[in-house]
This record gives structure tokens, C-alpha cells and sequence, in this order.
């Protein structure tokens, strides 16, 4: 189950890379990216002060904030990670 979310989820970041919004800040230390995708649209949610990152689709789901960190867009708002 494990790898199958993991490759679910690594699909998403491939397919979202060109259509992704730019971040922005929503509320005090909490981003949100829109990505729209073919079928729809996921959010990428990060709460600076929790420091916790959410993918939202039909469900939400939190994710590695090392994972999102790879995006250009999310290095300046994932400043905890080195």
C-alpha cells in the first residue's frame, strides 16, 4: 500500500509541474499551490508553524515536506529544511 501511495503521489508532482499556480501565503504561516491536472485539481498545503505538508485531492493526505521542497517555488517557505 505504501509504495502504491508513493507512486500516486510521485505522479502528481511530475504532472503538475508546468500547471502549478504560484504559492501564496492564505493565512498566518499557512501556503497553498493550486495544481490543475486533466482530471481536476490537487492543493499542496504547507503549515509553516506545525510543520506539516498536505496534498488535498478527494481526501487529504500529508506528505514528506522534503519531497516538496525539491520545487523551486517551495525553498523559501520550507526554510526548516536544509
Amino acid at each position: 500500500m505504501k509504495s502504491k501511495t508513493l507512486f500516486i503521489l510521485f505522479s502528481f508532482f511530475i504532472s503538475g509541474v508546468s500547471l502549478a499556480s504560484e504559492v501564496k501565503e492564505t493565512r498566518d504561516g499557512i501556503y497553498e499551490q493550486k495544481v490543475k491536472l486533466n482530471y481536476g485539481a490537487i492543493s499542496y498545503i504547507v503549515d509553516t508553524k506545525a510543520k506539516i505538508c498536505i496534498l488535498a485531492y478527494t481526501g487529504v493526505t500529508t506528505i514528506p515536506c522534503e519531497s516538496l521542497a525539491n520545487r523551486e517555488e517551495w525553498k523559501p517557505v520550507l526554510d526548516w529544511i536544509k
